[in-house]
């Protein structure tokens, strides 16, 4: 595994779930079916897939839809070209979209924006929905409901001898639900939370 690139390398972790004891992608292609079909049923024509990784997400409606990914690794962008030779990929910062002319009906993102500390996950998500025309997005990410909930989760790690695992989640700046509804609709915009699993929730964010 060591000679594999790291778009091979994420598909495969994410498949064998490899050393994933918070159970992080635990229902991960439920999660992405769940997702696609509600694109779907959204009549969507063009969509920007924001952090694309291989094209996991939305790769496979690269077939029927014009799909467009942005990622700054170029070795998962050449895993995704492999798998999804329809889908059109460009190597950019989500953090800066200013040469980014392409606009889409809506924009997605999994599991990247957590890897953000506060104010760069602002950016990211104004930048997302720069990007669509109708401001719609979904967002897939790990996410804690409250500053409580969260709480909670720190001393049952810390009470069973993980500070690892809190130390590795803490170093992640995992979303709380609260603030991420409090900065949408500081843009007077909409958004619904759905709790898929474990930390893995699917954000909606609408006019």
């Amino acid at each position: 595994m060591e000679n594999l690139d790291k778009g091979v390398k994420y598909d495969k972790m994410v498949q064998e779930k490899s050393c994933d004891e918070l159970g992080l992608f635990d229902k991960y292609e439920d999660t992405f079916i769940k997702t696609r079909d509600k694109i779907i049923e959204y009549d969507i024509k063009n969509i920007i897939d924001f952090g694309c990784g291989t094209g996991n997400l939305c790769g496979l409606l690269s077939e029927k839809i014009n799909v467009i990914g942005i990622d700054t690794n170029s070795e998962m962008i050449q895993q995704g070209k492999r798998k999804y030779p329809k889908m059109k990929f460009i190597e950019s910062s989500i953090l800066d979209v200013s040469n980014i002319k392409e606009k889409a009906d809506i924009v997605v993102s999994s599991y990247v924006l957590h890897g953000l500390i506060e104010e760069e996950k602002q950016k990211a998500l104004s930048n997302m929905l720069l990007l669509s025309d109708k401001k719609r997005g979904i967002l897939i990410d790990f996410m804690f409901e409250n500053i409580k909930t969260k709480q909670a989760y720190k001393e049952t790690f810390l009470k069973n001898n993980r500070s690892d695992l809190w130390e590795f989640i803490e170093s992640k700046h995992f979303f709380i639900v609260e603030n991420l509804r409090k900065y949408i609709e500081k843009l007077n915009l909409k958004i619904t939370f759905e709790h898929v699993v474990n930390f893995t929730w699917i954000a909606e964010i609408y006019k």
